[in-house]
């Protein structure tokens, strides 16, 4: 394998903004092989059943927020998980306008199944990468997504 030291491309070509344009391509041509319509979703489905996992009972502008996703796109996709017995609604008790999300039954023993198959994704994606390389690109990336993305754009 050649390092980005080795390569004859020009410098321009590793700036961090085409180095992660890169990465995206790659993983969405990884996603279109891994097919998630064994479990009957899809992928942001996937991104938001997980999350769900993690954060339980969570207000739909919350998740809009978190996971940066249209509150219209959001809706319907919610509707679909609500339809397929994958989550519920129900009204928060903090703010009477909104409503609460989170796993049914149903939608917890889906995710059992979709971190099984992400955890072996996982490991084969960074299976070059030492633990402590692992667990500083993800605080890095974290970085990025929560102090300077979108505001990068509105400069």
């Amino acid at each position: 394998m050649m390092n980005i030291a080795e390569s004859n491309r020009p410098a321009l070509y590793y700036s961090s903004l085409f180095l992660l344009s890169d990465v995206e391509k790659s993983i969405g041509r990884i996603k279109e092989r891994i097919s998630l319509d064994d479990f009957g979703i899809s992928w942001p489905q996937a991104k938001l059943i997980m999350y769900l996992t993690r954060y339980q009972a969570t207000t739909q502008m919350q998740l809009a927020r978190n996971l940066h996703y249209d509150e219209g796109a959001l809706s319907r996709l919610l509707s679909r998980l609500d339809r397929s017995g994958l989550v519920e609604r129900f009204p928060n008790l903090k703010d009477r306008r909104s409503r609460c999300i989170c796993l049914t039954q149903q939608g917890m023993r889906l995710a059992k199944e979709l971190s099984a198959t992400f955890g072996q994704l996982d490991a084969h994606l960074f299976a070059i990468f030492t633990e402590e390389e692992k667990s500083r690109l993800v605080q890095m990336l974290k970085r990025l997504l929560c102090n300077g993305l979108d505001d990068a754009v509105r400069r």
